[in-house]
């Protein structure tokens, strides 16, 4: 019993491990992923992907840069100045 709870113990660490280095690897790219985008806008995930076609409208009405992949990516610094703009009043989505 107690191997099992130690390797149980040591795959929680390795899993910590990655979701860190995956979080830095997703911070150091100056792309941001549709889904991230829009949580950080303020719109609600929908499983129907509504989200991301309100995202695409946002990113065509306020001019942020976007990459032409599956999903599509967004520039991170458009999206952190979208960001502000939201919280000064300045821009709606």
């Amino acid at each position: 019993m107690d191997k099992l709870i130690a390797a149980i113990e040591e795959n929680t660490a390795v899993m910590r491990e990655l979701l860190k280095l995956e979080t830095a690897r997703q911070q150091q790219t100056d792309w941001m992923q549709s889904d991230a985008a829009a949580q950080l806008l303020g719109l609600n995930l929908t499983a129907s992907n509504h989200h991301r076609r309100r995202l695409n409208a946002a990113a065509k009405r306020h001019g942020i840069r976007m990459r032409n992949t599956r999903p599509p990516s967004y520039w991170r610094e458009d999206i952190y100045e979208l960001h502000r703009k939201i919280l000064e009043g300045k821009a709606m989505i």
